[in-house]
C-alpha cells in the first residue's frame, strides 16, 4: 500500500469543514496586514465545533512535515502538518552554542500557545560510522525543530485550530500559505482504520549469537573499572509486504498506554518516527524544573498477588536500585548547576505500565536566572538511563560495541516555547519507512548483569510494543 491509497482511506471531513478553513482564512488575512518589516511570530486559530480524527489529518496532508505531541497524563494533544519556520542542522558533533542561541532567540518573544516541536540525535557528539550509515535517519538531521504551520489543538472535548505566521517572510508568501490551507484535509473522528499488515521477515542488530560475547565484553570493561554502567541497545527491523501506516501505529499507542509521552515525526515525506515513551527528561515551565529517575525493569501479572511480588522484587533488587542510583544522581548533580534549590519530594517508588515498570522519583529544582531551555536539554541528555556512567566512557563502549547508529532512538524530543519545554527520553520507540518497522530497545548494564537476562528483557520490551500496535 503506497502513500497516496493510504490518504485514501480518510476523506470524509467534518461537518463545516469549508466554514472552519474559511475563518481561518480570515484571520489569517487580518493578522498578515499588521505585519511590518522586523521578524514577528503571530498565530491564529479558530474553534471547532466537531471532533477531528488527528491520525488521519496527519495521513492526509502532506507538507513537508508532520507532528504528534501529547504529554504524559496530559487532556492535550498537538497534531501539525507543514512548516512555518524551521531548525536544524545535520552537523556532528552539534555546535552546542549555536543551537542554544538559535532556539533561545527564536522562542524569546513567541506566542505563548506556540511551540517548536522536534528532537536531537541520541549521539550528536560523533557521526554514525561510516562503514554502516542509515540514511533513513537523514531527514532528521542532527536536531530538527519545527513550528508549525497548522495545529489542530485538543484538549479534552474542546478543539481548536491554528496557524503560524512568521513576518515578514510570509506577507510575501500569504497566498501559498492560503492554498495550503484550503487543500487541507479535516476528517472526521473515526475515519477508517488502516490495517497493519503481517511481517514476513525479522531482522536483529545485532543477532543473539552476537549480543552473548559483546555484552560479556562490557562486563570485562566494567570488572576493570573502564565505566561503571552502559545502556546496550538492540535493533528488530521487521519487514512486511506492504506499506505500514505510522499513525495507525500512533493510534493504537495512544490507546494503549495512557502514561506515557505519545510523539510522532516525519520531515519531507521520508521515514516516521512513533513512540510512546515512560520517562521525562524535563518539564520546565518559568523558573520551575522538573525532571525523573527511571531505571530498572520488571514486567507486570496478571494477578494481583504476583504483580505485587514483581513490584517488591524490583524495589529490593540491589542491581535495579543501584542502576537507579546512577541516574537520580546524575540528574541531581548536573540541575545542581542551574538551580538555587533542588527537592525530591517522593521517595523511591515505582511506575506502574500497562506493559511493564520501573522505579521512579522526581526531582524538581529552581532555575537561576538566564537559564535558556536548550541549555537544559544539552546538559541533562544523555541520562545513564539511555547512556551510561561515567557518560563519555559509556559513549564510547556504545559506539564501538553496538553496531548500529540508534539515529533519534532514546535522544530527547519534545518543544520549547516562551520559557516553557518538555522534553522526553525516545524510548519504546519505532521508525517506519515504506514496509519496514525499526523496533528500538535497551537494557543496563551494570555488575551482575547476565547476557542472557538482558537479551531477554529487550525481547519483551520489543514483544510489548509489538502487542501494543498489532
Amino acid at each position: 500500500m503506497q502513500k497516496s491509497d493510504l490518504r485514501a482511506f480518510s476523506t470524509t471531513e467534518i461537518d463545516g469543514a469549508d466554514a472552519v478553513r474559511s475563518a481561518l482564512a480570515r484571520r489569517i488575512r487580518a493578522a498578515i496586514q499588521g505585519v511590518n518589516g522586523h521578524r514577528s511570530v503571530n498565530r491564529v486559530e479558530v474553534p471547532v465545533r466537531a471532533s477531528i480524527d488527528v491520525a488521519a489529518f496527519l495521513r492526509s496532508n502532506e507538507l513537508g512535515a508532520s507532528v504528534f505531541w501529547s504529554g504524559r497524563g496530559s487532556m492535550r494533544s498537538f497534531a501539525a502538518v507543514g512548516i512555518a519556520e524551521e531548525i536544524t542542522s545535520s552537523t556532528v558533533p552539534v555546535d552546542a552554542d549555536r543551537f542554544a542561541e538559535v532556539l533561545s532567540s527564536r522562542t524569546a518573544d513567541i506566542p505563548e500557545a506556540s511551540r517548536y516541536y522536534g528532537g536531537m540525535r541520541f549521539d550528536a557528539h560523533q557521526p554514525p560510522a561510516a562503514s554502516d550509515p542509515d540514511e533513513a535517519w537523514s531527514s532528521f538531521g542532527t536536531y530538527r525543530f519545527v513550528l508549525p504551520r497548522f495545529e489542530v489543538v485538543r484538549s479534552g472535548s474542546d478543539t481548536r485550530f491554528a496557524c503560524n505566521l512568521v513576518g515578514p517572510a510570509d506577507v510575501r508568501q500569504v497566498d501559498q500559505v492560503l492554498d495550503d490551507l484550503a487543500g487541507l484535509v479535516l476528517p472526521v473522528a473515526g475515519a477508517s482504520q488502516v490495517d497493519l499488515p503481517t511481517p514476513i521477515a525479522r531482522h536483529d542488530v545485532p543477532t543473539r549469537d552476537n549480543w552473548m560475547p559483546t555484552i560479556r565484553r562490557v562486563l570485562h570493561d566494567i570488572d576493570a573499572g573502564t565505566v561503571e554502567k552502559v545502556v546496550m541497545a538492540r535493533r528488530a527491523s521487521l519487514e512486511h509486504a506492504a506499506s505500514l501506516d505510522p499513525y495507525s501505529v500512533l493510534r493504537h499507542l495512544v490507546g494503549a498506554t495512557p502514561n506515557c509521552f505519545h510523539f510522532s515525526f516525519a520531515f519531507d515525506g521520508d521515514a516516521a518516527f512513533v513512540g510512546a515513551s515512560p520517562e521525562r527528561l524535563f518539564f520546565r515551565s518559568n523558573n520551575d524544573v522538573y525532571s525523573e529517575a527511571v531505571a530498572g525493569t520488571r514486567s507486570r501479572a496478571r494477578t494481583t498477588s504476583a504483580d505485587r511480588a514483581l513490584r517488591d522484587e524490583l524495589l529490593a533488587s540491589e542491581k535495579d536500585r543501584r542502576e537507579h542510583a546512577y541516574v537520580e544522581d546524575a540528574i541531581r548533580n548536573t540541575l545542581a548547576h542551574f538551580c538555587t534549590g533542588l527537592d525530591t519530594p517522593d521517595r523511591r517508588t515505582e511506575m506502574r505500565l500497562t506493559g511493564g515498570r520501573h522505579i521512579w522519583t522526581r526531582v524538581q529544582g529552581t532555575l537561576r536566572e538566564r537559564v535558556s531551555s536548550p541549555e537544559l536539554l544539552l546538559a541533562l541528555h544523555p541520562t545513564p538511563a539511555v547512556g551510561g556512567v561515567p557518560t563519555n566512557a559509556a559513549l564510547k563502549e556504545i559506539r564501538h560495541r553496538e553496531g548500529f547508529d540508534r539515529g533519534w532512538y532514546a535522544g530527547p524530543v519534545g518543544w520549547m516555547g516562551r520559557d516553557r519545554a518538555e522534553f522526553a527520553v525516545a524510548i519504546r520507540s519505532a521508525r517506519i519507512r515504506n514496509g519496514t518497522m525499526d523496533l528500538y530497545s535497551g537494557a543496563g548494564i551494570v555488575k551482575g548483569s547476565k547476557p542472557e537476562a538482558e537479551w531477554d528483557e529487550i525481547e519483551q520490551k520489543i514483544g510489548n510494543f509489538l502487542s501494543l500496535v498489532d
